[in-house]
């Protein structure tokens, strides 16, 4: 366990080197020759913080994963309860909306039966008031038919949601035909954002061809990194 003069004594190295780092200039051959010597002592100084801390952090670090490992045994067989019953509540419920359709149906239905029949009806009596010479009386019924609308019965739902209880519908989108939607982009009938992509495959790409092989709308490029072997 590094005590409190340790700590005290390695933030002061970390300050300085640091504060060394931000003031190091490189204007001649000289300075970039002790770079590596700079950078080896703060390599160093790594070292010497890991070696101070790592056994700290691992002990610690143990100590979390077996009380996420404890939590999560105890918490996994609940949380499938708990999925199981919101599961038979959202069957139960959907079951219930589906018989409320099916009745909302067949209303409509009875409804626009009922219409035909009486719209049928004012239609028999027009022909006869024709046939009897009364054309007045025969364009009344026809208006008549014209008007007739029957609302389907009320249905009301058998079962109510219970108190503190909520049903959340969610959507999502699954695309079945890559070349289809890269198509609908390009035609200007999705938009781009649509599709997104793939930098891994691309790094992939570039790291392999490098700037060797051009891909309209892709740029590559490289980026260069500094090591010091210690």
């Amino acid at each position: 366990m590094i005590t409190n003069s340790e700590m005290t004594e390695m933030k002061n190295e970390v300050i300085s080197v640091v504060d060394e780092a931000q003031t190091y200039n490189i204007k001649t051959q000289d300075d970039y020759n002790r770079l590596s010597g700079f950078l080896l002592g703060v390599k160093g100084l790594q070292k010497k913080v890991c070696d101070a801390f790592d056994p700290i952090c691992d002990a610690a670090h143990k100590a979390w994963k077996t009380a996420v490992a404890q939590r999560k045994e105890q918490l996994d067989p609940l949380e499938q309860a708990e999925k199981i019953l919101k599961s038979r509540g959202v069957e139960f419920l959907t079951e219930q909306e589906r018989i409320r359709e099916e009745a909302e149906r067949k209303a409509r239905e009875e409804a626009e039966a009922a219409e035909l029949k009486r719209k049928a009806e004012l239609e028999a009596q027009a022909k006869r008031h024709e046939a009897n010479g009364n054309i007045e009386k025969a364009e009344a019924r026809r208006e008549a038919a014209e008007q007739v609308f029957i609302a389907p019965r009320p249905v009301v739902a058998a079962i109510q949601k219970a108190e503190g209880q909520s049903i959340k519908e969610t959507w999502s989108a699954e695309v079945t035909d890559i070349n289809a939607l890269v198509k609908a982009v390009a035609e200007g009938r999705a938009p781009i954002s649509f599709i997104k992509a793939d930098e891994v495959a691309l790094n992939k790409q570039a790291k392999s061809t490098k700037d060797n092989f051009p891909i309209p709308g892709v740029k590559f490029f490289s980026t260069r990194t500094m090591s010091v072997r210690v």
